[in-house]
């Protein structure tokens, strides 16, 4: 209980952090403007997180046998919706994480474009960008922290329920036997079709905030171009490039892996060889 009590402070003084910087050191015009993806995702892992419960109900009602049983479906349900919303809250850090990033990389935009028009450009505005991103990337590692079991829990059990039901899938398809009716079949795919969905979300948002993080290096190389640039303002962006060199935005669980595109599509690799191997096994009641 004491555990749980900690990690529930820390998630709490995480997003209160958060919601420092949005009021406190971001204009409304910003956060307008960064809104597009923003909502896109959540929106999409709204849509998810309604079809994974749909889908519980579906199966649980579809399946001969159980249509009477009630209560085992409101329990199953609760649970559900209780890992769902844990995983939303992560989902949620990192999607604010990649917004805040987004604005300092279009503020950094705007210097250069400044500096460029031998326009004069504030000093603190820099030097808060930088501290700005160090507060991010330890607002990261701290949700990471948080969330490192729950998420590796998540994804191994995700890749092996769509590994099991896929399999299902194929060996009662070509079955000679045709046990699966289009009922099942229609049961079985919807659910892991969403299970994929709402698993390829998680690695998305990972994806888009880790790519942005890196594009801020990027746009501090557009400063190296600009001749005549103030000794101070070039001290100052030399030690945010190589701050950004040496602090990179990442979603490494347990030291295991990093969430992103790649470890997504090797993860889908690996559930093919599975798939092959099962087959292979279990080829003679094909």
């Amino acid at each position: 209980m004491t555990l749980r009590r900690k990690f529930s402070q820390e998630l709490g003084d995480v997003l209160n952090e958060l919601i420092q910087i949005d009021k406190v050191h971001f204009n409304k015009r910003s956060l307008e403007e960064s809104i597009s993806k923003f909502d896109y995702y959540v929106i999409q892992k709204s849509l998810s997180t309604i079809g994974e419960v749909l889908s519980t109900v579906i199966v649980h009602l579809g399946l001969p046998g159980h249509k009477n049983l009630v209560f085992p479906l409101i329990m199953s349900c609760i649970v559900h919706v209780g890992i769902l919303l844990v995983i939303m809250h992560f989902y949620l850090v990192i999607l604010f994480i990649y917004r805040y990033i987004w604005i300092i990389n279009r503020e950094l935009l705007d210097l250069a474009n400044k500096l460029r028009g031998n326009s004069h450009i504030a000093f603190p505005r820099l030097r808060l960008l930088l501290s700005l991103f160090s507060r991010l990337l330890k607002l990261n590692s701290r949700a990471g922290g948080i969330y490192d079991y729950q998420m590796i829990l998540m994804m191994c059990t995700v890749l092996g329920s769509n590994i099991v039901a896929t399999y299902f899938l194929i060996v009662h398809t070509v079955s000679p036997k045709k046990t699966f009716t289009t009922l099942k079949l229609f049961l079985f795919s919807q659910a892991l079709f969403i299970n994929t969905w709402d698993f390829w979300l998680s690695i998305a948002v990972c994806d888009l905030a880790e790519r942005t993080a890196q594009n801020t290096a990027t746009i501090l190389r557009l400063f190296s171009d600009i001749d005549n640039m103030d000794i101070e303002l070039d001290r100052r962006l030399n030690n945010f490039s190589m701050f950004c060199s040496h602090r990179k935005l990442r979603f490494y669980h347990c030291g295991l892996f990093d969430v992103n595109y790649r470890m997504g599509f090797q993860m889908i690799i690996t559930s093919v060889l599975y798939l092959l191997f099962l087959v292979q096994f279990d080829y003679m009641n094909l």
